[in-house]
């Protein structure tokens, strides 16, 4: 076979073999867009959606005068989670500095989230929703806190909390008798993310709004119950 009879050869071989791929390639993007198109869409659309849960806040606990015994709070805490190695040199940094005041950002990420701020104030939190809004790096988070009367006998009557799957429960006590009326009903969100499994902006959905716990009433008041032993308080 000649120099050219052997070019025109290896030229039909690549130029057949080029059609087999694209006709593979033609059918395959046929197939996508045919049969089976809408199972292909919603795996994509599954993948990139997330439901979460919205904790309910707990009910109070009352005296039986109507005092409240016990109450939740509300607080917002600042994070940030920079990838390691990578330093915070970016206008938002300076922004959020000047925003919270003796703020220590550290000068490198460790890949995991930091605490810079606990219980942000009101202004703090209104002057940097705006500000890290657009950065991925910083994250508000809020958190609940239960809050007692302060005598120490009537807190160990009135009970404690614990946190379980970010919800607060009963675990002693008045807390923890009354609990299926106090907790109330978590509320669900959906939100797309992207491929590095962020938050997409504006995606975010309201599915099912928390129902807040019940108030509970005891039949006895706080004056009795800085006295009387535990285990004998009663709901009205």
């Amino acid at each position: 076979m000649s120099g050219g009879d052997s070019w025109r050869f290896r030229a039909v071989i690549f130029f057949s073999l080029l059609l087999v791929w694209a006709a593979a390639a033609l059918l395959r993007a046929v197939w996508l867009a045919g049969p089976r198109s809408a199972e292909y869409i919603a795996q994509g659309e599954k993948m990139a959606r997330f439901h979460g849960t919205l904790p309910a806040m707990r009910g109070r606990i009352l005296d039986r005068a109507g005092r409240t015994l016990v109450w939740s709070e509300r607080y917002f805490d600042l994070y940030l989670t920079l990838p390691e190695g990578m330093t915070p040199e970016d206008e938002t940094f300076d922004a959020v500095r000047k925003t919270v005041k003796d703020l220590k950002i550290p000068e490198a990420g460790t890949g995991t989230p930091v605490l810079l701020k606990r219980d942000l104030a009101p202004a703090e939190l209104l002057a940097l929703e705006p500000v890290v809004k657009n950065n991925r790096a910083f994250r508000i988070e809020s958190r609940v806190e239960r809050i007692a009367v302060s005598n120490p006998a009537a807190r160990s009557r009135l009970g404690t909390v614990k946190r379980e799957n970010g919800e607060l429960v009963g675990a002693s006590g008045v807390e923890a008798e009354f609990d299926a009326r106090l907790r109330g009903r978590p509320g669900q969100f959906e939100v797309m993310l992207d491929r590095r499994r962020n938050w997409i902006a504006g995606s975010w959905k309201l599915l099912e709004e928390p129902a807040p716990g019940e108030d509970v009433r005891l039949d006895v008041t706080l004056e009795t119950l800085m006295r009387r032993p535990a285990g004998e308080e009663a709901e009205q």
